[in-house]
């Protein structure tokens, strides 16, 4: 496998940042391609603010998730999740990764 990485080129590596199945295609293993796609590959691609939409596709968590989280106090504004001045609402999904993971 760490041949068919490394011949990877650039366009099959931005491939591999929206297309889960073309990972899946590569390694074999469905499993595997979303670790993959969600550890290594999108973190390549995605700024630390993602909208609530993206951090669903990247990490599955839902918005109905993501709600019930902030509403329970789970996750923290400012670290977690911020508004800006129009009232979007960002995702730190670093931030999330790590409270994922030390949960």
């Amino acid at each position: 496998m760490d041949n068919e990485i490394a011949n990877l080129t650039h366009a099959d590596i931005k491939k591999l940042a929206r297309n889960e199945s073309f990972i899946a295609s590569l390694v074999g293993n469905e499993r595997f391609a979303k670790q993959l796609q969600q550890r290594i590959i999108s973190p390549m691609f995605f700024p630390d603010w993602v909208k609530p939409i993206q951090l669903e596709r990247m990490s599955g968590i839902t918005y109905t998730q993501f709600k019930s989280k902030v509403r329970r106090g789970r996750w923290v504004e400012g670290v977690h999740f911020k508004r800006d001045l129009d009232g979007q609402t960002w995702c730190n999904w670093k931030a999330i990764d790590r409270w994922v993971d030390n949960e």
